[in-house]
């Protein structure tokens, strides 16, 4: 039996649930990526420092394929992946140009 690959898949997830799917994901051991920035918001004369996805509904999780398949199937997490339309298969990211993008989002 050959064994399966992790890798970077995409996923989209319902508005404003990032977040709280992040909390799902880290419950569950599950290495992911949303990326997010701290803002100050401001409500008459309360200000509030909130973090803010950068690109709405976007998740970044690294597993396997039949693993992916088996969170948002089981109902343990709220993600429809995103599939390509050359291969007609979960949207994968190259480990080289997701760790660039991590970088690039870190430094700013």
């Amino acid at each position: 039996m050959v064994k399966e690959q992790e890798c970077w898949f995409v996923a989209r997830t319902r508005h404003g649930q990032e977040l709280s799917v992040r909390e799902r994901l880290r419950e569950l051991g599950e290495e992911h990526f949303i990326p997010s920035q701290r803002t100050l918001r401001i409500r008459g004369k309360r200000k509030k420092e909130v973090e803010v996805p950068l690109i709405p509904n976007l998740v970044f999780l690294r597993t396997t394929k039949t693993h992916a398949c088996e969170l948002a199937n089981g109902g343990q997490v709220r993600l429809f992946y995103v599939i390509d339309r050359n291969t007609h298969t979960l949207m994968q990211v190259p480990d080289k140009q997701m760790e660039d993008f991590m970088k690039v989002l870190d430094l700013s």
